[in-house]
């Protein structure tokens, strides 16, 4: 399956150039992408002087966990945020 009909079944409604310019943006985007470094480093919970809890918000199932969670960092010197 060429390029074009690649673009036409994601994106029916476009014109051909606007499709074409969408397959150059896409391409250089997903270049830079690949090029992009990361740099990753496991801390340990006990060595953090704070920690920041990002979570699904939507089930109050989690609303009790994370919070049952945060009052356990709390016992410690770190801030919770």
């Amino acid at each position: 399956m060429g390029v074009y009909e690649t673009l036409r079944e994601k994106e029916p409604g476009l014109k051909f150039w606007e499709r074409l310019k969408a397959y150059f943006y896409r391409r250089r985007l997903t270049e830079a992408l690949g090029q992009l470094k990361t740099t990753r480093a496991v801390t340990n919970l006990e060595d953090a002087k704070s920690v920041g809890i990002i979570y699904d918000c939507k089930d109050t199932k989690n609303d009790v966990i994370i919070s049952k969670f945060a009052e356990q960092l709390r016992g410690g010197k770190r801030q919770n945020s």
